[in-house]
């Protein structure tokens, strides 16, 4: 017969058996539950996000705004060539536009005060001086004033000419303008040899015609 003390030890073993069976099978049971979460899941697409992860935290990226932050940057980076480029496209054009209205502008008053009668050597002075009134807007050589039109003081429904600009012109500073043709009984007052009034001229004016009053004796009024 088997002692007590035999039989005692059987039983605790067994119990002891029949215990870690439980548990084992409890564990087991547990990890098919851990594995079901984890069906469809591809280990190499996960092992690949994951080193996707580990490289964008070591660029410092943890979270979204990170992202967005690292991605506005680089497109910065990458556009900053084509944003210089376009701002010195952009700045020619802008050079070139300026270029272009100034010569209209300069081409228009030359060509209407040289039909008007105006000495070729006093064309800058003109030009200087229909610089201040007439600007090119769109496409057109207009008189302005400031930021406003200018009109017509003969027909104030119409704006400035530069016809009646430069006729005015002719009659407020004649010297700019050769002498008008034809002699007549009016004696040496209205003759070829009359003498330019310079009326109020400034300096610019006064030394661009040294060389004609070198010539004539000219009256000031």
């Amino acid at each position: 017969m088997v002692a007590d003390s035999e039989h005692t030890k059987i039983k605790t073993s067994l119990k002891e058996f029949r215990d870690n069976n439980i548990t084992l099978i409890q564990e087991r049971d547990g990890l098919k539950d851990k594995v079901k979460s984890f069906d469809g899941v591809d280990v190499n697409e996960y092992k690949s996000l994951k080193e996707g992860k580990e490289k964008l935290e070591k660029a410092g990226i943890k979270k979204t705004d990170d992202l967005a932050t690292l991605i506005a940057d680089q497109v910065q980076k990458a556009t900053a060539p084509l944003q210089e480029k376009l701002n010195g496209i952009t700045e020619e054009r802008e050079k070139l536009s300026k270029e272009v209205a100034a010569r209209s502008v300069d081409d228009h008053i030359r060509n209407v005060a040289l039909k008007t009668g105006a000495r070729e050597d006093a064309l800058d002075d003109v030009l200087h001086r229909g610089r201040q009134v007439f600007r090119f807007v769109d496409g057109k050589v207009v008189a302005m004033d400031g930021d406003k039109p200018r009109f017509s003081e003969a027909d104030p429904s119409k704006p400035l000419g530069a016809d009646e600009w430069v006729a005015g012109l002719a009659k407020s500073a004649n010297f700019l303008f050769k002498p008008s043709g034809g002699g007549g009984a009016s004696g040496g007052a209205g003759g070829a040899g009359a003498a330019k009034v310079l009326i109020n001229p400034d300096a610019m004016t006064f030394g661009q015609n040294l060389e004609a009053i070198a010539k004539v004796q000219p009256k000031f009024g």
